[in-house]
């Protein structure tokens, strides 16, 4: 008995179980009234350049938390104990900055006209590592917060708005990051510094069906498909590194309820500049949302979660900040999983929490110190027939890193990571990796896993004439339980050729040690070593002031892979690569942005349970996502996307690896969302999505009886689906 029923057996499992959840909470400005003797009122509309009212504009004094939002006809008034001069402050998104000098008396009334220009997008000029994206509010953005929240069929959700870039395949009905030929383990997330183990809700061996941390609870992302620095191990193939959220400057209250779910926020600064909290929570129960659009499945108990948050930030110093984050996520699903010859329940529960602390501060004007201290601990059942599997994780790591700036030319990096893991798997898997049936043989597992696992990495960065950047790393990782120690050289350049073009290259190598539950000593092998993977990526980058397209292609070689041995159980005899080219293209308009991502993927591995070099089930040769987001009037706003995926591999007979594909995967999805204020500050935010609007069902594999004589498809949960709900700010 193998533990590879971990891809197959328990794979085709999960592959029944699909879910929609949509949190679709949109922020806004909420103001909160201070004490007040003899207030002044400020009041006044804002308006466009060409005389338009703006609906949902942040006005406030600078430095304060007074202050108020435009309403549909752009007006505003709010009033403020303060006397003397003062900044005010005027923004909206897509606009510049508005910012007035005005004197306060007490119980006077300010009456203003503000115009607000448009402004343009504007983008890095030079991103010095290959194959990377950000979210967030710095230069250089591809896909900002807000996007993540409307990108129609994303769920609100980062890593389904992820997949709308290029070198993610769609491979499943789901969340996980396939990323240019590799498997959804070998893209590791990270947040705050510290590693998720478990990034996914609902996991499963495709990954989960959405991420772990809501889009609400981050400042930003950076993805990098490939070629990542030094600073990050035990990866083969990608990096999600997400940063939460910076100390509130304004107190705000968010409430949003859905059709299947209610989520809260509350920021608020205590001490100004110097102490803030965020706190956040999210319930969902799907159960009227697969009511509603008549899903399939039969549930025992409807899939559910929820998750809450506590988000502290100290600035002990001018320069130096603490950050703690703690997050405790549950999630529960009953559902009946059909076969040829039979049909069961499969019940799953799993209990997920990061509780990490951050330290940065900056050293006279070119030293960072930053640490960080976390802990991961995480607890599943899973149960089909005769499968029946307990897990407990509990991971404990700590990060140092300096990083030393000289006259903007150079940038050397030094750090060190150590982690202490302990994984526990204890019950019973099946003999037969493909066969679950109630009666079938099975074996007892027992796996005690304890590992420390240490690394050291060291970067710079060189800036010549600002036209070339060269970032040259090592690294170099022990892990105590296979007693292996591997060094990995990166180098990546970027060289400018004009103020809009650029030119960029990368290549390294990238271990990844195997998951603990492949060193079992009865199912598994305990003298598996690390797997290997060298990438080689060049690109081309233009952008301008509001257009960014980049062409990219890349090789990766893979080596030491696992592969399925009848002696041994595993040996890392495996190998493998995976080539292609990635496209991606931003275009904004005045009130319309595009996007378009195309992907072109050959993958090969002799891996696993193949005998020969094989297309592996993640080898989508075509991937292409198109998303359009048009702001019909200032409160209405459409968005749409669709995504085409080739249809992805699977076995139609014994010894057949993967020799078919199913058919080709194509998805429609839109949504759309209306602004409302019913009193002055409040903004009211009304959105109603259509999933898979042609009604389309798709099939992502076959599962086959016994003796192969019979088989099922597994198809996607809905055809038309509708989802809606409303966000208030209070």
């Amino acid at each position: 008995m193998r533990l590879s029923y971990k891809k197959n057996g328990e794979l085709k499992m999960y592959r029944n179980i699909s879910l929609i959840v949509v949190l679709l909470l949109i922020h806004g400005f909420v103001p909160v009234f201070a004490q007040r003797d003899e207030p002044a009122t400020i009041k006044g509309v804002v308006v466009d350049g060409k005389g338009k009212p703006i609906f949902g504009a942040n006005i406030y004094i600078k430095g304060r938390y007074e202050g108020a939002m435009s309403d549909e006809s752009g007006k505003f008034t709010f009033e403020t104990s303060f006397e003397g001069k003062c900044v005010l402050i005027v923004s909206f998104v897509g606009y510049e900055k508005f910012e007035k000098l005005i004197d306060v008396t007490k119980g006077e009334i300010i009456s203003l006209k503000i115009i607000l220009h448009e402004e343009a997008i504007k983008l890095k000029k030079v991103v010095v590592t290959a194959s990377s994206f950000t979210t967030g509010t710095e230069n250089g953005m591809t896909l900002t917060p807000l996007e993540v929240v409307t990108t129609p069929g994303a769920a609100a959700d980062i890593c389904w708005a992820i997949k709308t870039y290029p070198g993610v395949g769609q491979v499943e009905e789901g969340a996980g990051l396939f990323v240019r030929g590799g498997e959804v383990t070998e893209t590791k997330f990270i947040l705050d510094g510290a590693e998720v183990t478990h990034p996914y809700r609902y996991e499963s061996p495709t990954g989960g069906f959405f991420g772990t941390f809501t889009p609400f609870l981050l400042k930003g992302t950076y993805f990098s498909t490939g070629g990542f620095s030094a600073e990050y191990g035990d990866a083969l193939s990608g990096i999600l590194a997400m940063e939460s959220l910076d100390m509130p400057t304004t107190p705000s209250i968010n409430v949003g309820i859905g059709l299947a779910a209610f989520s809260t926020m509350i920021r608020l600064p205590i001490i100004k500049d110097k102490f803030g909290l965020s706190l956040s929570g999210n319930k969902s129960n799907t159960k009227y949302l697969f009511k509603l659009n008549r899903a399939k499945q039969k549930f025992t108990h409807y899939p559910s979660s929820y998750d809450v948050n506590l988000n502290l930030v100290y600035k002990f110093s001018r320069t130096g900040q603490l950050k703690l984050f703690l997050f405790k996520e549950s999630d529960e699903i009953g559902v009946e999983v059909r076969n040829p010859t039979y049909s069961s329940i499969y019940a799953g529960d799993a209990n997920n929490g990061l509780y990490n602390m951050e330290v940065k501060e900056l050293i006279g004007e070119k030293w960072i110190i930053k640490s960080n201290l976390g802990i991961n601990q995480f607890n599943a059942r899973r149960k089909l027939n005769v499968l029946d599997i307990n897990q407990a994780d509990r991971l404990f790591q700590f990060k140092l890193s300096c990083e030393y700036m000289l006259n903007n030319t150079m940038t050397f990096r030094v750090g060190t990571q150590n982690f202490l893991n302990h994984v526990i798997f204890k019950g019973r898997v099946p003999v037969d990796e493909n066969n679950l049936s109630p009666d079938a043989p099975h074996n007892e597992i027992d796996t005690d896993y304890h590992s420390y696992r240490s690394a050291l990495f060291l970067e710079t960065t060189f800036n010549i004439a600002d036209k070339t950047f060269l970032t040259n790393g090592i690294r170099a990782d022990y892990e105590t339980f296979s007693d292996k120690m591997v060094f990995d050289q990166r180098f990546s350049i970027a060289y400018r050729i004009s103020e809009q073009s650029s030119f960029k290259s990368a290549f390294g190598t990238f271990h990844q040690y195997p998951a603990p539950y492949y060193y079992d000593k009865t199912v598994g092998n305990p003298k598996l070593g690390p797997m290997c993977a060298r990438h080689y990526i060049i690109g081309y980058e233009l952008t301008n002031e509001n257009t960014l397209c980049r062409l990219e292609g890349y090789y990766k070689d893979y080596d030491n892979l696992i592969l399925n041995d009848s002696l041994l159980n595993y040996t890392n005899d495996g190998h493998g690569y995976a080539k292609g080219v990635d496209i991606f293209l931003r275009k904004g308009f005045k009130k319309l942005n595009c996007r378009l991502s195309y992907s072109y993927l050959i993958a090969r591995r002799y891996a696993g349970e193949f005998t020969k070099l094989t297309p592996p089930d993640f080898d989508i040769t075509h991937n292409l996502t198109m998303v359009l987001d048009y702001q019909i009037t200032m409160p209405f706003r459409v968005s749409t996307s669709y995504r085409y995926a080739t249809g992805k591999p699977y076995t139609p007979a014994p010894g057949e690896y993967n020799s078919s594909r199913v058919p080709d995967y194509h998805k429609l999805d839109v949504s759309l969302s209306y602004l409302q204020s019913f009193y002055e500050g409040n903004l009211t935010v009304f959105y109603v999505g259509i999933s898979n609007i042609t009604g389309r069902i798709n099939i992502f594999d076959y599962l086959y009886s016994p003796d192969w004589s019979e088989r099922e498809p597994v198809k996607s949960s809905f055809g038309r689906s509708i989802y809606f709900g409303v966000s208030v700010n209070i």
